[in-house]
């Protein structure tokens, strides 16, 4: 139970961080919001 809670804190707070990241990357050029996208899917 613990380990469930460790995973699901580690991986929203992972997922949560990087679209606060990368939410200026919308008015940026398109490599960026790219480069977002390939750390959303190795996350």
């Amino acid at each position: 139970m613990i380990r469930n809670i460790l995973f699901k804190i580690f991986f929203f707070s992972g997922i949560a961080s990087i679209c606060i990241l990368f939410l200026p990357a919308l008015i940026l050029p398109q490599k960026i919001t790219l480069t977002g996208g390939k750390m959303m899917g190795y996350w």
